[in-house]
């Protein structure tokens, strides 16, 4: 596996290939007009995949680590199920 600089140094199918053999995919995804960003964890930190809806074609690969970059796709997680548990535990 690649860390974060190696990984973004790759061309764009060598990245892809990488994604779907040691890739983890979040089943988190947003759109934004005729664009998708799905999301990947891969080693240490996060991929995003830019994707063309209607095409499927790839349009850019977007490595981080800030977790600010997560906000897009953190309003889709529903937690109440988790909090249910705690607030039992406690």
């Amino acid at each position: 596996m690649y860390r974060l600089h190696q990984f973004k140094k790759l061309p764009t199918n060598l990245q892809v290939e990488q994604l779907s053999l040691h890739g983890i995919a979040l089943d988190l995804a947003y759109a934004a007009k005729s664009t998708e960003a799905v999301l990947f964890a891969y080693h240490d930190f996060y991929v995003e995949l830019i994707v063309e809806k209607y095409t499927d074609e790839i349009l850019a690969v977007k490595c981080f680590k800030c977790l600010r970059k997560l906000e897009p796709y953190l309003n889709q997680v529903d937690i109440s199920e988790i909090e249910s548990l705690l607030s039992n535990i406690a």
